[in-house]
């Protein structure tokens, strides 16, 4: 069968064999051109662009493509872009925790130093007072 044939066959009858025809067609062309762009996440971008594929199938049944091959070549470009982005999101929001937690260990080391410094003046007064006032 052709790429459309397996296609149609898989959006129209969800015919788990013409998936696993086009999975194993196409899965060395959507890995390398993951793997170029992400390195070793592309195992998992080859696997959302399948999951693309599972969504949109019956839809790509309606359009004439030229060549499956195109449009698997451009949706692993996709989702590794998409990839690589919530990546860059991710850290962003790492290094935003991180600062945070930073400024929050420096605000409570200068609040160890302040009350070192006041605790013995605070503890002379405090003993000075009176017992009612105490």
């Amino acid at each position: 069968m052709n790429d459309i044939e397996l296609l149609r066959d898989f959006a129209r009858n969800g015919s788990e064999t013409a998936f696993e025809a086009l999975v194993r067609r196409y899965t060395p062309l959507v890995h390398s051109c993951a793997r170029r762009m992400t390195g070793a996440q592309a195992d998992d971008v080859t696997q959302a662009v399948f999951m693309v594929l599972v969504r949109k199938g019956p839809r790509l049944c309606r359009k004439d493509y030229p060549s499956l091959a195109g449009w698997f070549f451009r949706t692993a470009r996709l989702a590794s872009l998409e990839w690589l982005r919530a990546q860059a999101r991710r850290q962003q929001r790492e290094q935003a925790v991180a600062k945070e937690q930073s400024e929050m260990t420096v605000s409570h080391d200068t609040e160890s130093t302040l009350w070192e410094q006041i605790g013995p003046h605070l503890d002379a007064a405090l003993e000075r007072l009176g017992t009612v006032d105490r």
